[in-house]
């Protein structure tokens, strides 16, 4: 009776019943004083009617000590409550410092990671713009004028002289073209073409009779030059033009040099040096090493057995095979090179750099251009600004650094160290160590044998199958990470984090997010210590844990699965935090006993041939 009368004063406090309704429902449970059969029997009237407000007066007293009574209890049971919310705000207050502290101490200094790993990155344009420096200057400069002509005067000189193999050619020509010739002779034939041009044609006949081709033998060097008298003013004489066709045998060393003119020579077993200004380079190659100086034309070459050293402005490159080691300097040109036995020093400005294989190390700067490398069997050093990377196999160690572009690396067989700005970095297997760093751009990696550092802005982080722990860190992106292997750190500032374990759980796990939501798998079996903070957020789990607290404050989450083992902190701020376990065994819904071979169907039979409708019978014809 005592349960049923407070519930009624309950209803009255909170107004869902008024005064008179509680009388009413008070009197029904016999708590009113006199009972309804002697107010039927007392006598009607003034007196009957004063005793009526007497009882009605003493039933209202009865209400509001009730009520007193019942204010009291909810007294009671508020101050339970919140002695309650203190504990729990008490136990909170204790086991987040722990939580937290846990997760700094298990993040690395990420950014202090990713700074000593690209400032080792080191200056591509000085190495490569040391090593060119050593290309040669076989020749000097000549003071070439271009004038407009009418009258024209040429003459042909011929001369052969007996060299030794290994001999040195060195032939030059103020304007003209050079062609050159293998023959199985033991001399140099040189074939002088030598063409004037001018306004008087008696001038121009003058002038090209006192031109003479000198050829002078040295030790070990025969040296091929026109000697053109000077020309003082504007004189009859405009435009002078000498091209030369050699034939040599294949033992020699070439050292050409043209202006205005083009540059045709043959594969030799020897060394050469090139220089053209202002004309194409087409060489089918040398055994020995090749330096190359060239000024706005292109050049091509098949081969070189030595080292290949290139300087060219305003023109693209084309190399075959290079033997040994390759130096490049292209400004405003593209550049192809087909192999590179050693180790390949690349300089490329306002040009694409594309390259099938370099068999040993590579330094690679290249601005404004794409660049494509199919296989490098050393390390790799790259540095690129604004243009793609794809690079197919680095047998080594790769150090990359780009910006407003791609960094797309397939196979890296050791540490890779990547750092982008406006792109995205992608790996698909990394043998060792992998060091990123990005913004405004995606993380990709995959298959990393060793551990894994990621830094990003404004971007995703994906990090599939690390062997090694995990370190990463981003703002304003998502964090994911299938299959790690080892321990995980994680912090995320606006985006969210997911990290699904396809193994029991072998390192700590340290999870920080704020204003993200992250979910967390692992398989049912693993054994560790859970220890986690939810502020302003959801908690859920399917996993028999300890959870305190309600949704948008505080709740935590704590315990043992499988009698505990490695450490999983996690500390979640304005976002909800999910813990699900995974089962041991997932089956596969495709059947194990299927057969290899399926039958094909048997072949509809075939319908049989419909008769041949009556032949009708002849019309009889009249007679």
């Amino acid at each position: 009776m005592k349960e049923e009368r407070m519930k009624i004063l309950e209803m009255l406090q909170e107004g869902k019943i008024s005064a008179e309704d509680t009388i009413k429902l008070l009197e029904a449970l016999g708590d009113g004083g006199e009972s309804e059969d002697e107010d039927e029997k007392e006598p009607t009237g003034a007196r009957s009617r004063s005793r009526r407000r007497h009882r009605q007066q003493t039933r209202r007293r009865q209400i509001h000590v009730d009520m007193d009574d019942l204010g009291d209890n909810m007294a009671d049971i508020q101050g339970e409550i919140q002695d309650r919310i203190r504990d729990a705000r008490e136990t909170l207050r204790a086991s987040m410092p722990r939580v937290r502290r846990a997760v700094k101490d298990a993040m690395p200094e990420v950014d202090r990671i990713v700074k000593e790993a690209t400032r080792s990155i080191p200056d591509v344009g000085k190495i490569i713009r040391d090593a060119m420096q050593s290309i040669p200057d076989a020749f000097s400069d000549w003071d070439v004028e271009d004038a407009e002509f009418s009258d024209k005067e040429v003459k042909k000189v011929v001369e052969s002289v007996a060299v030794e193999p290994g001999t040195r050619l060195a032939i030059r020509t103020p304007k003209g073209n050079i062609k050159s010739e293998v023959w199985e002779k033991d001399e140099i034939q040189i074939e002088a073409k030598i063409t004037v041009e001018g306004d008087n044609d008696a001038a121009v006949k003058e002038f090209v009779e006192q031109i003479e081709i000198s050829v002078i033998r040295d030790a070990g060097v025969l040296r091929v030059h026109p000697n053109i008298p000077e020309r003082k003013g504007r004189d009859a004489v405009r435009s002078v033009n000498i091209d030369f066709k050699i034939h040599h045998p294949e033992k020699i060393d070439l050292d050409v040099r043209t202006s205005h003119g083009n540059q045709k020579l043959s594969a030799i077993g020897g060394a050469a040096s090139l220089h053209s200004s202002h004309g194409n380079i087409d060489f089918d190659g040398a055994t020995g090493n090749v330096w190359i100086h060239q000024r706005h034309g292109n050049v091509e070459i098949q081969g070189s057995g030595g080292d290949l050293s290139l300087d060219s402005q305003h023109g693209n490159v084309t190399c075959g095979t290079v033997g040994g080691s390759a130096t490049l300097q292209v400004q405003h040109g593209n550049v192809n090179s087909r192999s590179i036995g050693g180790n390949a020093e690349v300089s490329v400005k306002h040009g694409c750099l594309e390259v099938d294989e370099v068999g040993g190390n590579g330094a690679i700067d290249v601005r404004h251009g794409p660049v494509s490398v199919r296989s490098f069997g050393g390390n790799l050093t790259l540095k690129v600004g604004h243009g793609p990377i794809d690079v197919d196999a680095v047998g080594g160690n790769a150090q990359i650094t780009n910006s407003h572009g791609p960094i797309i690396i397939h196979t890296i067989g050791g540490d890779f160290l990547a750092e982008n700005n406006h792109g995205p970095v992608d790996a698909e297997e990394v043998g060792g160590r992998a060091v990123v760093k990005t913004k405004r751009g995606s993380i990709h990696l995959c298959n990393v044998a060793g551990e894994v550092v990621a830094e990003n802005s404004h971007g995703s982080i994906h990090l599939e199958n690390v062997t090694g722990n995990i370190s990463a860190r981003n703002q304003r992106g998502t964090i994911e990470i299938d299959n790690p292997g080892a321990a995980v750190a994680v912090q995320n500032n606006g985006g969210s984090v997911v990290v699904k374990a396809d193994q029991d759980v072998a390192g700590d796990y340290a999870i920080q997010c704020k204003e993200g939501n992250v979910v967390l798998m692992i398989p049912e079996s693993s054994a560790v210590d859970v220890q986690g903070v939810v502020n302003r957020g959801k908690l859920r789990t399917d996993l028999p844990l300890s959870v305190t607290g309600t949704d948008g404050a505080t709740q935590t989450i704590s315990g043992k699965l499988n009698g505990g083992g490695a450490n999983v902190a996690i500390d979640v701020s304005k976002g909800k935090f999910e813990l699900h376990g995974l089962p041991e065994d997932i089956l596969d819904d495709v059947p194990d006993d299927v057969p290899d071979d399926i039958p094909e169907p048997p072949e509809p039979p075939i319908p049989p041939v419909p008769p041949e409708p009556p032949i009708p019978p002849e019309a009889s014809t009249k007679e």
